[in-house]
């Protein structure tokens, strides 16, 4: 498919005084007709999209055109080929996480996408195949309409693609509306998105109505979803830095128990193994025979009996009667 040649909205300042009239005075409660407890009018007249990698072929000019930061837009048709739709592609420099994660945080839609005025969940669930089904409804404004419609989102996180459709349980102010996001990473910290979106409005509405809720909204979808995106990566980058010294710190603490605690393991261990000797025996000292002198004993030195002096045993200590004071005689 052919890439399709740039055209710019008409502002509403070059339209005729008539139909800058017409605009203005137009009843917007005609088209508010959303209702909660009211079925849809059909089951849907749009074909929804596939929740799978699109099949799409680049140039290499489109290539280099993504290199350098730009969304190309292509035309692709529906599986049955009985239509033709518009297909944004931008590559953006942050994780492909961190962009899922921008896509479907719905209640920030009202921040985040220009004409939102309100996104709320109404209902969600996990299905059996891996997927998760998330109900919102919608409250946004072009111009001086507003519309309220309510959409049934379907996930699918390993593939990180998303389809959406209207809710046909209730009536929305859309005829009928379906979409598809898909995210495919590049590097650790590239991707490049991929967004469609076809929509069908009630009656008549202003051409400058179409184009913003059209091709204009078509082309601010990868807009937005770059801004948040990098703005996102690179608070996650700060707080990432931040939290390295704490970090460090606190793995070297770890370390240091851990190392401790194996220290204390191998005394543990070594103390286990440690075998103490048992209690001394007392020296046996060999005596004259017929018991003399059986107070003093004496070693063996040479195979004789020696006196304690020479075999180093101190002579035990026999306490004497001191002198008598006054000069009376000492036992001798």
């Amino acid at each position: 498919m052919h890439k399709l040649p740039e055209r710019g909205t008409r502002p509403l300042h070059t339209f005729p005084t008539a139909a800058r009239l017409l605009l203005l005075l137009l009843p917007t409660p005609l088209l508010c007709e959303a209702s909660d407890e009211s079925r849809h009018d059909h089951n849907g007249k749009l074909e929804p999209y596939a929740l799978a990698p699109p099949e799409l072929k680049l140039s290499k000019q489109e290539e280099s055109d993504l290199a350098a930061g730009k969304s190309i837009m292509q035309i692709v048709e529906t599986e049955s080929a009985m239509s033709r739709r518009l297909l944004m592609v931008r590559d953006i420099q942050s994780p492909a996480y961190v962009v899922m994660d921008r896509i479907l945080d719905l209640d920030a839609y009202d921040r985040m996408v220009k004409g939102v005025d309100r996104v709320r969940r109404y209902g969600s669930a996990k299905l059996r195949d891996g997927t998760e089904e998330i109900r919102a409804v919608y409250d946004i404004h072009a111009l001086h309409l507003k519309f309220k419609y309510f959409m049934l989102h379907r996930y699918d996180p390993k593939q990180r693609c998303l389809t959406f459709h209207l809710d046909y349980d209730r009536r929305s102010d859309l005829d009928d509306s379906v979409g598809y996001w898909y995210v495919k990473p590049q590097t650790d910290e590239t991707c490049r998105v991929y967004y469609s979106c076809d929509t069908l409005l009630r009656g008549w509405v202003p051409g400058p109505v179409k184009d913003l809720l059209g091709k204009t909204a078509l082309k601010q979808a990868t807009t937005w979803v770059n801004t948040e995106s990098l703005a996102e990566w690179k608070l996650i980058q700060e707080k990432r830095q931040q939290a390295s010294p704490l970090k460090f710190v606190s793995g070297l603490r770890d370390a240091l128990r851990e190392k401790q605690d194996g220290l204390s393991a191998a005394w543990k261990d070594a103390a286990s193994r440690l075998t103490l000797p048992g209690p001394l025996k007392p020296l046996k000292l060999q005596q004259k025979a017929g018991g003399a002198d059986a107070d003093e004993p004496r070693a063996a030195v040479g195979g004789r009996l020696a006196s304690p002096r020479a075999a180093g045993i101190p002579r035990p200590f026999t306490p004497r009667k001191l002198a008598a004071v006054g000069g009376a005689p000492r036992d001798r």
